[in-house]
């Protein structure tokens, strides 16, 4: 009898040291830009895998390089240019701490911060402290400077990922740290990876002419994952813990998650258990079920806080998305109430991410808030079971 093993399936980020599911072309780009010191913004809807790829990135470039030097932070908590700084700081500073060269460039000339170390049930834990008198700006010019520094040692390549970047946008909405980060970084061998989840708010940040990040790093999208790269990966690692899927039921999974590593990861993650690792097309409709009534919860807590007219306008496009909104046809059926309130309504719901506009069109961005908001789950049972046999 085959053993099963603990679920495969991960609910938080997958580990860098995981297989991805699919990316590889992503994969390759982002190494390459990595090497050639070049600095990147990926750009998605949430959920769909930057985080993942970001970190899995960053540790290639350490397998593949011992001389590099990759670090990853999350500034998504911080609330101050100094917060920034001292979490980019303390993450470099945790990369570097086994290689003493590197550490005397970093800390060589240092006026704003220095260096704290202390010892922890795992280990060493480095933290800065800001010097009397220092400006949250002063001590972030110091922290990447001081990357400009390592970077000048032979042979050494630097990475360094930022997650939640908006943050500081944020913090400083008149764009005087952009300016400053950008003058500092721009003509740096180092290369970022800048990373966010309010999709709008970074996109604006490097796309717009009047911001300072303006054209500063290549843009990345990340596509929905593609059906052809989801049924190997279920097949290789739901087999790979002990348990069965069938090419048939991998698809009807893969479908359901819309392309979404997310929700292939939370579905397929209640699936193996509800199934005791052999997933078929019960257990996967349940998880299925599961998943959609958490999100159920989480999305209408977040949508209750929008203006009626925002509501009405998010509501309709889930029904019905548009190229015409402004028609006394559409605004009819839809009970929406005039021109000015459209405009309104479409223009927050895009900076909130809750719509996208393609080719003329205003549509959901989540297609699980489009489901959510139709009642259409078990239309969408029926449509992911479409030309599957068994």
């Amino acid at each position: 009898m085959r053993k099963i093993g603990k679920t495969p399936f991960s609910l938080s980020i997958v580990e860098p040291e995981a297989e991805l599911c699919g990316r590889k072309e992503e994969l390759k780009r982002l190494i390459n830009y990595a090497r050639d010191g070049e600095k990147v913004v990926l750009v998605s809807p949430r959920r769909y895998g930057k985080t993942t790829l970001a970190k899995k990135a960053l540790h290639e470039i350490r397998s593949q390089d011992k001389n590099a030097l990759t670090a990853y932070c999350s500034i998504s908590r911080e609330t101050t240019v100094a917060g920034v700084a001292e979490r980019i700081a303390s993450t470099v500073l945790k990369a570097i701490a086994s290689k003493r060269s590197l550490l005397e460039r970093l800390t060589k000339g240092l006026t704003a911060f220095r260096p704290v170390m202390t010892l922890g049930p795992e280990g060493p834990n480095w933290t800065v402290e800001r010097s009397a008198g220092a400006t949250g700006s002063q001590l972030l010019e110091e922290v990447i400077r001081s990357l400009a520094n390592i970077s000048k040692a032979p042979d050494v390549s630097i990475c360094v990922g930022i997650d939640e970047f908006q943050t500081v946008a944020c913090i400083d909405p008149k764009g005087g740290i952009e300016a400053m980060v950008r003058d500092l970084i721009q003509d740096m061998r180092v290369s970022f990876f800048f990373i966010g989840s309010q999709r709008h708010m970074l996109t604006s940040m490097f796309s717009d002419s009047g911001r300072p990040f303006y054209r500063m790093a290549h843009r990345m999208d990340l596509p929905p994952l593609n059906e052809s790269e989801m049924i190997p990966y279920l097949t290789q690692l739901v087999e790979s813990a002990g348990g069965a899927i069938s090419k048939d039921e991998a698809t009807f999974l893969a479908r359901l998650s819309n392309g979404i590593p997310f929700f292939l990861q939370q579905i397929g993650y209640v699936a193996f258990q509800q199934g005791s690792g052999r997933m078929d097309v019960e257990s996967i409709k349940e998880a299925f079920r599961q998943v959609m009534e958490v999100e159920r919860g989480d999305m209408e807590s977040s949508i209750s806080r929008l203006p009626l007219g925002q509501r009405a306008m998010l509501l309709a496009l889930a029904h019905e998305p548009t190229d015409s909104p402004y028609s006394q046809a559409y605004m009819k059926r839809h009970g929406l109430t005039s021109a000015g309130a459209i405009t309104s309504a479409l223009e927050n719901l895009k900076k909130a991410d809750f719509i996208i506009q393609e080719t003329k069109t205003y549509k959901i961005l989540d297609p699980f808030q489009r489901i959510i908001l139709t009642d259409g789950m078990e239309r969408e049972l029926l449509e992911a079971r479409a030309g599957i046999q068994s």
